[in-house]
C-alpha cells in the first residue's frame, strides 16, 4: 500500500527522502563557479571600456587624418634615360666619412656635379648628334620637357634668384620644384609576417600625402588578426632641404595590454620626447617614420647615392632620444614580388650609437617605382621581426 508522502507506490516515504536528499558542497560549488564568471565579465568590461577610453584620449590628441581617394595605380616601368650624351664610367664616389654632412639644398648638388663634370676629358663630352626635324612636326612644336634634374636645378635656380622672384610669384616656383623631386600622394600596400613568440601574418599600409609643401606619412601594421597593430604619423614639411617633420604620434596595441602612446614635436630650434625631456634641434633630423621617405628622395635626386658603399647619415629621433644613424648602401638585389622580378637598392643600417632595444630597418628601394620601398624589414634584436613585402602597385590619388 502506498503511503501518502510518497510519489510513487512502491517507494517508501524513508527511501524517497533519501532521494530527495541534496548533495553536500554542491550548491556552494555552483555559487562559486557564478561567482567567478561574473567577476571575469566584469574584468573584461572594465578592460574594454578602458582600452576603449583610452582610445578616445588618444585620437582626440592626434591631430585629424587626411581622406585621400586613389583613383590609379603607378606603372612599374624602369626610370626615364637622362637626356644627356654618354660618358665614360667613372668609379664610384667613395663612401663620405662618418659624421659627413649631406648637402642642404638642390642647387648645391648641382653645383657640385657641374664641377665634376668641368673636369672630365673634353674628347669625353662629345655634343649628341644633330636631330633633323620631322616633316610632319610643325615648327612650332615645343621642346621635349627636360628629365628631373634639370628642371630641379632651374627651379632652385629661379627660386633662389631675386629677378625671377619678381617676375613670377615664389609659391608657383617652389610648387614646381617640389612636384619634380617629391611623389605625389601614393598608398603603398605590403604584406607582412614575422616573428615574436611564433610566427604570424597580417597586412600593413604605407600611406604619404603631399599637398603643397605640407605632408602627412601613415605606417599602418595589423599582424595576427589584431593581436598586434601599430600606427605611426609624421607630419611636416618638405623642401628641397629634404623632409622636415615637426609632429611624430605613435600607437602600439596588444590583445589584453592598453595601448601605448608617444608622440615627439618638432620645434623651430628643440624637440621635445614623449616623457618630456628636450634636446637641441640637428640640422636635417628625421622621425622612424619620414626617414623612409627622406631616403626615397635622396635615391631619387642624387641617383650617385645608391652606389654600393655609399653611406647617408641622418639624426634620428626615437620616442625618448634622438641619435646619430647611419645607412650604408649594400648593393643591388633583385626581389621577387607579387609585381614580378624588381631591381631593388638594398639598404642597410649601421647605427653609430647601437642601442640593443632599437627597431631597426632594412629596405630595398626599387628605382622602377620612383625609389619607393619594395621591402622593409624591421628588426629588434636577433629573434624578434617584422618583414613588409609589396602586394601591389602603388595607388595614386591623381
Amino acid at each position: 500500500m502506498a503511503h501518502p508522502l510518497s510519489d510513487h507506490p512502491t517507494v517508501s516515504a524513508r527511501s524517497g527522502a533519501r532521494q530527495r536528499a541534496p548533495t553536500p558542497g554542491l550548491p556552494a560549488l555552483v555559487g562559486g563557479l557564478l561567482v567567478l564568471l561574473v567577476a571575469l565579465i566584469h574584468a573584461w568590461l572594465v578592460h574594454v571600456v578602458g582600452q576603449g577610453l583610452a582610445q578616445m584620449e588618444a585620437d582626440a590628441a592626434v591631430p585629424p587624418r587626411v581622406q585621400v581617394r586613389y583613383v590609379r595605380e603607378m606603372v612599374v616601368a624602369p626610370p626615364l634615360p637622362v637626356a644627356e650624351p654618354p660618358r665614360p664610367l667613372v668609379a664610384a664616389k667613395p663612401a663620405p666619412p662618418a659624421g659627413a654632412p649631406l648637402p642642404r639644398r638642390l642647387s648645391d648638388v648641382v653645383a657640385q656635379q657641374s664641377q665634376q663634370d668641368s673636369t672630365v676629358a673634353p674628347e669625353a663630352q662629345t655634343p649628341p648628334p644633330a636631330v633633323e626635324p620631322s616633316a610632319s612636326a610643325p615648327a612650332n612644336t615645343p621642346a621635349a620637357p627636360t628629365q628631373p634634374p634639370a628642371a630641379v636645378a632651374a627651379a632652385s635656380s629661379a627660386v633662389d634668384s631675386p629677378t625671377a622672384q619678381a617676375s613670377a610669384p615664389e609659391v608657383n616656383l617652389t610648387e614646381q620644384a617640389l612636384d619634380t623631386v617629391w611623389p605625389q600622394t601614393t598608398r603603398v600596400t605590403y604584406a607582412a609576417q614575422g616573428y615574436y613568440n611564433g610566427e604570424f601574418y597580417g597586412d600593413a599600409t604605407v600611406e604619404w600625402v603631399r599637398q603643397g609643401d605640407r605632408y602627412q606619412m601613415f605606417m599602418d601594421v595589423s599582424l595576427g588578426l589584431g593581436i598586434y597593430q601599430r600606427i605611426a604619423t609624421s607630419r611636416g614639411r618638405v623642401s628641397q632641404q629634404g623632409a622636415q617633420p615637426e609632429r611624430f604620434d605613435e600607437t602600439i596595441k596588444r590583445l589584453f595590454s592598453k595601448p601605448r602612446q608617444f608622440k615627439v614635436s618638432f620645434g623651430e630650434d628643440q624637440i621635445e620626447f614623449s616623457q618630456g625631456n628636450k634636446v637641441a634641434r640637428p640640422a636635417g633630423v628625421q622621425d622612424t617614420t619620414s626617414q623612409f621617405v627622406q631616403l626615397t628622395y635622396l635615391f631619387a635626386t642624387q641617383p650617385e647615392l645608391a652606389e654600393p658603399g655609399q653611406r647617408i647619415e641622418f639624426p634620428l629621433a626615437f620616442h625618448r632620444n634622438l641619435r646619430a644613424y647611419a645607412y650604408q648602401v649594400q648593393g643591388r638585389q633583385v626581389l621577387q614580388t607579387a609585381l614580378g622580378p624588381l631591381d631593388t637598392v638594398h639598404v642597410i643600417p649601421r647605427r653609430v650609437e647601437p642601442k640593443d632595444n632599437d627597431l631597426v630597418a632594412q629596405i630595398w628601394f626599387a628605382p622602377a617605382l620612383k625609389y619607393l620601398p619594395a621591402r622593409i624589414r624591421f628588426n629588434q634584436g636577433e629573434d624578434i621581426y617584422i618583414e613588409l613585402n609589396i602586394r601591389k602597385a602603388p595607388e595614386l590619388a591623381q
